[in-house]
């Protein structure tokens, strides 16, 4: 995943909100009732098309053995993991790894996928089309081209459910390789400037496999899934479910697995991150199939398309990534603190937009506004912390968070609850 340098802005005296909220939901642990066996590896080669690259990569992909398991994450831990479930999903193949740079360029060469939209990465300037940086996990991809790849190569993207079920395995496992974690098992943490601080290697975390044997399904870089992210939709599903497939349209589409950037909380294989069609030096994906059409012949429909060259300037939106909230108390008084942790891929995020959604109670006095954000910080990897002081008030209020950049792009909204008791 991509990585982001963080640095730390302190609002004081604002009612504000800031970063990624601490979600306080508890790391479940889904019981799956089908035991993972010595699981054979597929490799796919990339179809041909008119412009065939040389030489031709393979992909590696693990099969995923059929049978019901515990989807989703109970406890104290965010409400979009719950209600835990029991899904049953026929057995399909996941890419070992994470689609790399080398593999991505070659549906780059043949035509058919747009290059990524931007060529660097958090700490190298040459990193998209370096032979350095090969077998890295390709970046800047947004949801789109990365269902593009996959279909080119004949497969899909995973959903939801068997993403997660990949990661976790059959013993509700908070992280693929069980409980507990530290820098040996994943490439993640760079918020807090004590990880690599970029993209690893793909594979490059023995002990971070899943119990499948696929890696780095936490951290390194966030991936796409095919669904659509709705955070009620766990709810919905009866109790007997089959290869749930998502909702049928929403506004975002969903990312598992947390980025070089992401702290172990969005790192846990539950966590669903919920981001708009646009991309980052944190996002990338991997593909899947099912066994019955593994070895079809796909023939790709779409027309050849310009491949994009470093020189050009794509304006890629800011994404937040995550807030999370902190409270502490004075002299009796209660006041709530925002983290805001945000990357914005052109460096020229420059104002926070805040505003008020409810209250529960009438008299709260406060505008909606903008917060400046000091040129120095106007960079990846942003963190900002607000403070919200509730005055000895007992109140709920709701407030939407939101960064703009100077091409008059809007991230993604986060809307989040302070409790003010």
């Amino acid at each position: 995943m991509l990585r982001i340098a963080s640095f730390l802005l302190i609002l004081l005296g604002c009612n504000f909100l800031q970063a990624a909220p601490e979600l306080t939901s508890t790391p479940l642990s889904p019981t799956l009732t089908d035991t993972p066996t010595n699981t054979p590896a597929l490799t796919i080669t990339p179809l041909s098309s008119t412009a065939t690259p040389s030489p031709t990569p393979t992909v590696e992909m693990i099969l995923v053995p059929a049978g019901e398991y515990k989807m989703g994450q109970g406890g104290g831990f965010n409400e979009a993991e719950k209600p835990v479930h029991i899904v049953y999903l026929d057995a399909f193949y996941i890419d070992q790894y994470e689609v790399t740079n080398a593999l991505y360029k070659t549906c780059v060469d043949a035509g058919f996928c747009q290059s990524p939209l931007d060529f660097s990465s958090a700490a190298h300037s040459r990193y998209y089309g370096n032979p350095e940086f090969d077998n890295y996990p390709v970046i800047y991809i947004d949801w789109d081209m990365a269902r593009t790849y996959c279909e080119w190569r004949g497969v899909r993207l995973p959903t939801e459910a068997e993403w997660e079920k990949a990661a976790r395995s059959t013993d509700q496992r908070t992280y693929p390789w069980g409980e507990g974690i530290d820098l040996t098992y994943a490439n993640y943490d760079g918020l807090n400037q004590r990880g690599v601080g970029d993209t690893t290697a793909v594979g490059n975390y023995e002990k971070g496999r899943s119990e499948y044997g696929v890696y780095d399904m936490a951290g390194n870089v966030w991936e796409w899934v095919a669904d659509w992210f709705d955070k009620e939709y766990y709810g919905t599903l009866g109790a007997d479910t089959v290869n749930p497939q998502g909702p049928a349209s929403g506004e975002n589409h969903v990312m598992r697995g947390g980025s070089w950037f992401s702290t172990d909380y969005y790192v846990r294989s539950a966590f669903r991150g919920k981001f708009p069609a646009s991309t980052g030096n944190t996002v990338g994906f991997r593909c899947a199939d099912s066994p019955d059409t593994s070895t079809q012949t796909y023939t790709p429909t779409p027309q050849p398309i310009a491949t994009l060259t470093p020189e050009i300037q794509v304006s890629v939106a800011p994404v937040i990534e995550s807030v999370n909230l902190r409270s502490e108390t004075s002299a009796g008084s209660l006041t709530v603190l925002q983290d805001i942790s945000f990357h914005d891929p052109q460096g020229d995020a420059y104002k926070v937009h805040y505003e008020i959604v409810s209250a529960t109670v009438t008299d709260l006095q406060v505008d909606d506004g903008m917060i400046d954000i000091p040129a120095q910080q106007q960079k990846t990897g942003v963190m900002i912390t607000g403070r919200w002081n509730c005055g000895g008030g007992k109140y709920d209020v709701t407030l939407r968070v939101t960064v703009l950049d100077r091409n008059g792009n809007r991230s993604n909204v986060i809307e989040y609850t302070l409790n003010c008791k």
